[in-house]
């Protein structure tokens, strides 16, 4: 190239850069007692719905031989969050009266 006005030839032996990859980790702790993670890819779909993103959550497992997705899997990354369940509001409650919700003191006895 005459002009200089093209690109610049890679470097012998230079690899090229993997594409990067977003992931998000999220810890939530409903009960109280036990920390739930879970970690979760962005995978690009070849969605054309306009209502939609193009971008869907995959789960990645957090400890080996765990394979169970996470509650986002599969889920559009515009998706908005649910309502509060009952559950979770009696839950709330019972915080609010620095308490523990009947239901949650099955996670103390298990290991």
């Amino acid at each position: 190239d005459a002009g200089g006005g093209g690109a610049a030839p890679a470097a012998a032996g230079a690899r090229e850069l993997p594409a990067p990859t977003h992931v998000r980790i999220i810890f939530s702790n409903p009960s109280g007692h036990r920390v739930e993670r879970h970690a979760y890819m962005e995978v690009l779909t070849s969605s054309q719905d306009l209502r939609s993103s193009c971008y869907r959550l995959k789960s990645i497992p957090m400890e080996p031989g765990k394979s169970a997705p996470g509650p986002l899997d599969g889920k559009d990354m515009l998706e908005p969050y649910q309502p509060i369940d009952p559950v979770d509001l009696k839950r709330l409650i019972a915080k609010g009266r620095e308490t523990t919700y009947c239901y949650d003191f099955l996670t103390l006895f298990e290991t």
